[in-house]
């Protein structure tokens, strides 16, 4: 199994990144210094229960995301996941993605 500390660093880098977020912007918004988060990012440090608090809350996630390791995806996350497209993307995305699924499940 894969070591604990780098998945929780991965999902981070995952979350920050599908959040639109540079390493400097995400860790100025939760009060850590960039190279912190970015040994956090690469597993080679734990995150703190504050920290990761503090990330969850920037990121608008639940803390629980930072633990579903790929191959884990739940229904609640592909759930979230579109809604948070949804409530960035801009019109015609949001229209070609309603056709999408549309085609997807007719």
């Amino acid at each position: 199994m894969a070591d604990t500390k780098k998945l929780v660093g991965a999902r981070i880098k995952e979350l920050r990144r599908q959040a639109g977020l540079t390493q400097e912007q995400l860790a100025e918004r939760v009060g850590l210094d960039s190279r912190h988060l970015s040994r956090l990012e690469v597993g080679r440090h734990y995150p703190s229960l504050q920290s990761l608090e503090r990330i969850a809350r920037a990121l608008d996630v639940r803390i629980v995301e930072f633990f579903q390791f790929p191959g884990e995806v739940t229904t609640a996350t592909l759930r979230n996941d579109l809604i948070k497209f949804a409530k960035h993307a801009n019109e015609s995305q949001l229209r070609l993605a309603v056709k999408v699924v549309k085609l997807v499940v007719a």
